[in-house]
């Protein structure tokens, strides 16, 4: 248990306990958080009523026994590829804000992903919208290349994803050419991943390309930008060449 020091402004009563004003009762309590609580933590919650002011996005954090407060600042707002929405399963990494003038406490998102379930309930609506363009159709279905001669890869470099693509063709099928295309992977970068999709696609002669791979490491909320719909549809383009 947190115990406040006597030497935050308080004044030792002939009674033993402690007084304090209200300013110093709320600046013991922060200075209280800011010595005995972690810098920066990790909290699984969902999301709700999530509300957008002065370009700050302000949730509330629930696991369904307690809530809490949080903002997203607008600067960091702006880099995130995923914002969540009202019911959103949510992974955050945040920090501690105390505002001693009012008391008032809140959790400053620095990073926020969708938890696996909302990420699988994005594929879920993506797929619904395309089953009738008939994107999933099993004619349209497409065998990978036996033996690729140049494969495309689209990820971050350097990233854990190319490392480990780079190792597993060395170590499968050494005599494949890899074209490695760099892309952004964070923030709101959709639309330069598909321009990029479709560009190779047009050149893919040029480039002599049989099979394009795009990948990015780490966790469910990761794969966010390239679940839209937009995304889906420039990947299903046929390589002119095949």
């Amino acid at each position: 248990m947190l115990t406040a020091p006597c030497s935050t402004g308080s004044h030792r009563q002939p009674d033993g306990l402690p007084r304090f004003t209200v300013a110093e009762l709320n600046q013991a309590i922060g200075s209280l958080l800011e010595r005995g609580f972690a810098p920066r933590f990790l909290l699984e919650a969902a999301v709700g009523r999530p509300q957008q002011k002065k370009g700050h996005l302000w949730l509330t954090l629930t696991d369904g026994e307690a809530s809490i407060q949080a903002v997203i600042w607008a600067s960091q707002l702006q880099k995130l590829s995923f914002v969540p929405q009202e019911g959103d399963g949510v992974v955050v990494v945040g920090k501690l804000n105390f505002w001693a003038a009012r008391a008032s406490l809140t959790v400053q998102v620095l990073d926020v992903r969708p938890s696996l379930t909302t990420v699988l309930r994005q594929f879920e609506r993506v797929r619904s919208r395309l089953e009738p363009e008939g994107l999933f159709a099993p004619e349209r279905k497409r065998p990978l290349p036996r033996w690729p001669g140049r494969i495309a890869l689209l990820t971050s470099v350097p990233s854990a994803a190319l490392a480990d693509m780079l190792r597993t063709a060395r170590e499968r099928w050494p005599a494949t050419a890899l074209l490695v295309v760099p892309i952004p992977v964070q923030g709101n970068v959709e639309a330069q991943i598909i321009e990029t999709v479709e560009r190779l696609g047009r050149k893919a002669c040029t480039f002599g390309l049989e099979a394009l791979v795009l990948a990015r490491a780490g966790g469910a909320g990761r794969i966010w930008p390239s679940s839209t719909a937009s995304s889906w549809r420039a990947r299903w383009q046929r390589l002119p060449c095949r």
